[in-house]
């Protein structure tokens, strides 16, 4: 059987960036990824969202951070500890700071309101910005949540 960090690492390695021809650049997974690895990535997406740019994104910065920013994947408890303890950053690091990047995550599918209208019902804004923001953070968040669950359970075999 492969060592955690072997089996992460090969995750990582399964995505691709790729450029559309307007420029846009997008990761998704290689073409001859394993079925597994497949599995694993749509259980990070979610089913409300999928396939979707801005997750693929996210999922591959959280398989990028774990890759490289864990040192200890002694066993699943600890490692699943040290994901815990990089959530805030790594939320506070993919959430966009400019107003073009946060209006166009918003109106790139319709239920990413539904994060902007969670925020603004725990809190108050003073600008329409700040919601958008903290309604990113909060899809990143929830992405975050899946990625940790579903990385946990395929090393543990549960899939």
């Amino acid at each position: 059987m492969e060592t955690i960090e072997k089996q992460i690492k090969t995750i990582k390695n399964s995505f691709i960036q790729k450029t559309r021809d307007n420029g846009d650049k997008f990761y998704c997974l290689k073409d001859k990824t394993d079925e597994e690895i497949n599995d694993l990535i749509r259980e990070c997406h979610g089913t409300d969202i999928f396939p979707d740019d801005f997750r693929f994104n996210v999922i591959h910065s959280f398989f990028y951070m774990v890759s490289n920013d864990i040192l200890d994947y002694e066993n699943l408890r600890k490692l699943e500890e040290e994901i815990d303890e990089q959530e805030g950053s790594f939320v506070d690091s993919e959430t966009d700071f400019r107003n073009y990047d946060l209006t166009q995550w918003l109106g790139s599918h319709g239920s990413r309101s539904g994060f902007v209208d969670e925020a603004m019902q725990d809190q108050h804004f003073d600008n329409v910005m700040g919601a958008i923001a903290a309604g990113q953070s909060r899809e990143i968040q929830q992405i975050f949540s899946q990625c940790k669950s579903a990385l946990i359970q395929y090393l543990r075999g549960d899939n």
